[in-house]
C-alpha cells in the first residue's frame, strides 16, 4: 500500500484608468470606476451575467478541498470527480484529488467503465473516500499533541467508521492519512484516520482502541525521527 503522508484586477484596472485621465474631468474619472464596480458586482453577485454558467460561478464562491481516496477494494478503479480530471487509483493505493467546496459528484468506475458507485460530496474541508467500503476506520484528534506542552496530550476518538462508510469529511486543518506519520509541527486542528479492527469500534472497546493506536502513533514518530537522524548524520559526513 502506497502511503502518502498525511492542508485570491478589476480594482487595479480602475486605478490605471484614473491615472490615465489627467484632465480633471470628474465625469471622465468616475465612469471607469463605475464600470469596474459593475463588473465586480456581476462577478460576485451573479457571475453568470458575465458568461459564466452555474458551474463556472463556483470558482468565485468556493475554494479547493482535497479528496483523499483509499482503494482497498482489490481492483483498480477510475475516479471521476467534479472540477478535476479523471484518475485511475490502483488497488491498494491512496491518491489525492482536488475539487471545490460545497457539492461535488464522485463516480467510481471499474476498468471496463461500469459504474461501481456514485456519491455526492458536501464538504468545506478535507474529505476521505473509502472505495467500496469493507474496512473499518477510527478518526482521532491529535491537536493536544501540538503546542507548548512538551508532555503531549490525550488521544481522543472523534469518529468511528464502520464497513459501510464511504465518505468522511474532516473538521480539521491538518489531516494524517492511514498508516501515515503525524507531522513534527502542525497548525490548527489535527485529525488522524486509521484502519482498525471492526470489533474495536464498540464503545466498551475504546480503551483498547486508544492504547493500540497511541502505540502506533509513537512507534511511527520514533521511526521517522530515527530516519531523520540518519539523514543528518550522512549529510554531515559528506
Amino acid at each position: 500500500m502506497t502511503e502518502n503522508d498525511v492542508g485570491s484586477a478589476a480594482g487595479a484596472a480602475a486605478e490605471d484608468e484614473l491615472a490615465v485621465d489627467g484632465n480633471g474631468d470628474r465625469g471622465g474619472r468616475w465612469i471607469p470606476v463605475a464600470i469596474a464596480a459593475a463588473a465586480i458586482g456581476a462577478v460576485v453577485g451573479a457571475p453568470w451575467a458575465l458568461g459564466f454558467g452555474p458551474a463556472g460561478a463556483r470558482i468565485f464562491t468556493s475554494h479547493e478541498i482535497p479528496v483523499h481516496i483509499l482503494n482497498l477494494s482489490g481492483q483498480d478503479v477510475d475516479i471521476e470527480l467534479a472540477f478535476t480530471s479523471p484518475k485511475r487509483v490502483t488497488a491498494g493505493t491512496l491518491e489525492t484529488l482536488e475539487t471545490l467546496s460545497g457539492g461535488a459528484t464522485l463516480v467510481t468506475r471499474s476498468p471496463d467503465g461500469a459504474v461501481v458507485e456514485e456519491l455526492e460530496i458536501e464538504a468545506d474541508g478535507p474529505v476521505f473516500y473509502n472505495v467500496g467500503g469493507g474496512t473499518c476506520f477510527a478518526v482521532f484528534d491529535l491537536s493536544e499533541f501540538y503546542g507548548d506542552d512538551e508532555r503531549g496530550g490525550d488521544l481522543r476518538v472523534v469518529a468511528r467508521l464502520d464497513e459501510s462508510t464511504r465518505l468522511y469529511a474532516f473538521d480539521a486543518e491538518t489531516v494524517v492519512l492511514p498508516r501515515g506519520v503525524a507531522p513534527a509541527a502542525a497548525r490548527g486542528k489535527v485529525q488522524w484516520i486509521e484502519p482498525v479492527g471492526c470489533n474495536l469500534l464498540e464503545l466498551d472497546e475504546e480503551p483498547a482502541l486508544i492504547a493500540q493506536n497511541l502505540m502506533r502513533l509513537r512507534e511511527r514518530r520514533e521511526r521517522r525521527d530515527e530516519e531523520l537522524r540518519r539523514v543528518r548524520e550522512a549529510a554531515n559526513q559528506e
